[in-house]
């Protein structure tokens, strides 16, 4: 299943921003997806990999299997802008 999410311009300072309205998820496996995306994020950021400053746009998206299981694609796409 397929999900995404694009936070534009906006303060994100720490997780909780992006936690405040998570997308609908059809299981499990699209939130442990969406965990890690925004843990990737949140490095991104921490580490000024874009660019210093607080306002950013983070888009995440991904497409998952239950079980993730073998032959099978799961995706994860993280991307984040400085906005400042």
């Amino acid at each position: 299943m397929a999900w995404s999410k694009t936070f534009t311009a906006q303060q994100i300072s720490t997780r909780e921003h992006m936690w405040n309205a998570p997308p609908v998820f059809a299981g499990t496996h699209e939130f442990e997806q969406y965990r890690a995306a925004i843990d990737a994020a949140m490095v991104l950021i921490a580490k000024n990999v874009v660019g210093s400053g607080s306002v950013y746009t983070v888009a995440l998206s991904g497409t998952a299997t239950p079980g993730h299981k073998n032959s099978t694609t799961d995706t994860v796409t993280v991307t984040v802008t400085n906005a400042n």
